[in-house]
């Protein structure tokens, strides 16, 4: 994404242009093109974890010869160059690829800003460079957000030669090295964003005396050994560095390695993917063109951002930023596994079913790493993936010693009704007790799916009794889901049954019961549900959480697209609409570079100088998840065949 002045100087046009990068650890770096701190989770180093400090920015100003400018914006002030905060007035280049990259005129001098998080370790690196114009002299003011545990108190403030440390006592510290000057003052400043009001600490300023073609450095981290711990890791280059910018140079060319790397394996991994699924179609898949491709790298660099690890565990965070949740998270799996990540994806199972207990694993994690149970949709995701998993990678091994063990063991709780859900009396899964008790259509499509993966993972393990039960299991829920949820005159689901009665309404959930393999629904049960879905819930952006809402989320195209191929077949006129249907989401995408794919999108017929996608309140800027329900059906289900298949079929 690359945007001018033109665009820039419209301060809410460039504030909807919004921007993320994970730290690989939870954290996050975000904001917009204009550099306003507009949302509570805009910041350059922040977790969600309340007892670590975090940084909310570094507001600069350049001393010129002609005067003083202040570079930073604030999102109270008029937008008026001669108003202080208004430095969005000098822009003339805002760029994101790949990371964040600020270009300011002010009279002959061009200043250009970049921010890079280290992946994997709680640190930010910012780098100001004057790239034409006589001297200057850069000033930037680091405002800290303190942790709740400092209960109020100030922190110490440590000025050594080339880093500044706060010490929060008990609460930990933030440690800054930078190549300048820094001068201690005690200040504060409030910001507003779009929730509350925030107070960040400004413990004094840095100062850099810059000619054409040098740059200043800040590097901020909680982590007071840093550079000890990138050295451990060979990712300083080979040659101890001998100053704080060749350590920033290391830690650029290390993160561009690393990307590198990364999207060449998952673009190898989803031609391979792409392949073996026209090959079960009895087509044969092309190389795919360019277009194919970028697609698949946009998306694969959202599904990178929730990647993180904890501990010893890794996770994979449903939406940034964010907690980490199971449903959100097993569900992701299915985008690495689209790309033939499979270490990736069986870590981050694995990691799950480490804290599953009496049939649940967590369906979230608080940031302090404690599990919560309680809903029973993550088991039944997980065993689906878990089997769709061994049948890619074709890895059995793990399935007899690992996977199907520790399934068995937490679906039998299922049906013995000990994890506060049970079989009722006509074999569908109730949730609650009393007048609360209901049977939901979505949770018993997928328990349907997760007895015919059980059943494929048993027979893996060289269980062919218990293969044989689940298979009879799924038979008969298969006909009770049939007989029980389907509402004629609606022509889609019940969405629930409670006691007796059926509970009508539509949601985008009940496409499980047409877009997963083999089919649930009869066939032409399954085309009246998409035909429906598609009438009252299908936009351009996404899928309307219920008839009639003003927001969609755009994830859901992805389960969408793969309930309406299995209902009207693969053929190229049916193709061809699918892959329409997508255009417009991937147009916003491409628009943004793929910088920001929220969960839930606001309903705006925006003209051309509007975004598309524009987030509601409080939904996650960035969704792995969507990602990775897109890419699995661009991979699999949407690939370009070879010339000569696509010629016969037409």
């Amino acid at each position: 994404m690359r945007l001018g002045p033109d665009v820039l100087v419209r301060l809410p046009l460039a504030v909807a242009h919004e921007w993320l990068l994970p730290d690989g650890l939870g954290g996050w770096s975000s904001g917009n093109a204009a550099g306003i701190v507009a949302r509570r989770h805009h910041g350059s180093l922040l977790s969600l974890d309340p007892a670590r400090p975090g940084l909310v920015g570094l507001d600069e100003r350049v001393v010129t010869a002609g005067g003083t400018f202040e570079l930073f914006s604030r999102p109270e002030r008029t937008p008026n160059p001669s108003r202080r905060g208004a430095g969005h007035q000098w822009l003339v280049q805002f760029e994101m690829d790949p990371w964040p990259c600020w270009r300011w005129r002010v009279g002959g001098h061009l200043l250009e800003k970049k921010i890079r998080t280290v992946y994997e370790h709680a640190a930010v690196a910012v780098t100001w460079s004057l790239l034409e114009g006589p001297p200057l002299v850069l000033t930037a003011s680091p405002a800290i957000v303190p942790p709740d545990t400092a209960g109020g108190d100030a922190p110490i403030v440590q000025a050594m030669a080339g880093r500044v440390r706060l010490e929060f006592g008990s609460a930990g510290s933030l440690t800054l090295w930078h190549n300048g000057a820094f001068l201690p003052a005690r200040a504060s400043r409030d910001h507003d964003d779009d929730s509350e009001s925030l107070r960040a600490i400004v413990p004094g300023y840095f100062e850099a005396a810059l000619d054409a073609g040098q740059s200043f450095h800040v590097v901020a981290s909680t982590e007071p050994q840093l550079f000890r711990a990138l050295a451990t890791e060979d990712r300083l280059g080979s040659e101890p560095p001998r100053s704080l910018a060749d350590c920033v140079t290391a830690i650029e060319a290390d993160d561009r390695e690393r990307r590198v790397e990364w999207s060449a394996a998952a673009l190898e991994g989803a031609r391979l993917t792409a392949r073996d699924a026209a090959a079960a179609r009895g087509l044969s898949a092309a190389e795919g063109d360019e277009r194919w491709r970028s697609r698949v790298l946009g998306l694969v660099r959202v599904l990178e951002s929730g990647l993180a690890r904890r501990d010893r565990r890794r996770i994979l965070i449903g939406g940034m930023p964010g907690e980490e949740r199971g449903v959100e998270a097993v569900r992701a799996v299915a985008g690495l596994i689209a790309i033939r990540s499979f270490d990736e994806a069986l870590a981050i199972l694995l990691g799950f079913l480490e804290f599953a207990n009496e049939g649940l694993i967590p369906e979230g994690f608080a940031p302090d790493g404690t599990p919560r149970y309680g809903d029973p949709e993550p088991t039944l995701w997980l065993a689906i993936l878990a089997e769709r998993w061994a049948r890619r990678s074709e890895r059995y091994d793990v399935v007899r010693e690992t996977l199907y063990p520790a399934l068995e063991e937490q679906l039998r709780f299922f049906r013995s009704g000990r994890t506060g859900i049970h079989l009722a009396d006509d074999g569908l899964l109730v949730t609650g007790e009393g007048d609360a008790a209901v049977k939901p259509a979505a949770l018993n499509a997928l328990w349907y799916y997760a007895d015919i993966a059980m059943s494929q993972l048993a027979r893996h393990a060289g269980r062919r009794e218990s293969a044989a039960f689940h298979l009879a299991w799924a038979r008969e829920q298969q006909r009770r889901f049939d007989e029980r949820f389907w509402d004629e005159s609606s022509g889609c689901l019940f969405e629930a049954i409670r006691g007796d009665d059926p509970v009508r309404g539509l949601e985008p959930a009940q496409l499980w019961a047409a877009a997963l393999s083999p089919p649930l629904l009869p066939e032409l049960l399954a085309q009246a549900l998409v035909a429906t879905i598609a009438r009252e819930l299908v936009t351009p952006l996404g899928l309307r959480p219920r008839p009639g809402a003003g927001t969609v989320e755009p994830g859901w195209l992805g389960p969408f697209v793969s309930a309406e191929l299995r209902a009207r077949g693969h053929d190229a006129v049916v193709t061809s609409e699918v892959r329409a249907r997508l255009e417009p989401l991937f147009s916003s995408l491409e628009a943004g570079g793929f910088t920001m794919l929220p969960d839930h999108v606001a309903l705006t017929e925006g003209g051309s100088e509007e975004p598309l996608l524009a987030p509601v309140n409080g939904a996650h800027l960035v969704s792995p998840l969507a990602a990775a329900e897109l890419l699995r059906a661009w991979i699999e289900q949407l690939a370009p065949e070879s010339a000569e298949i696509a010629t016969l079929r037409e």
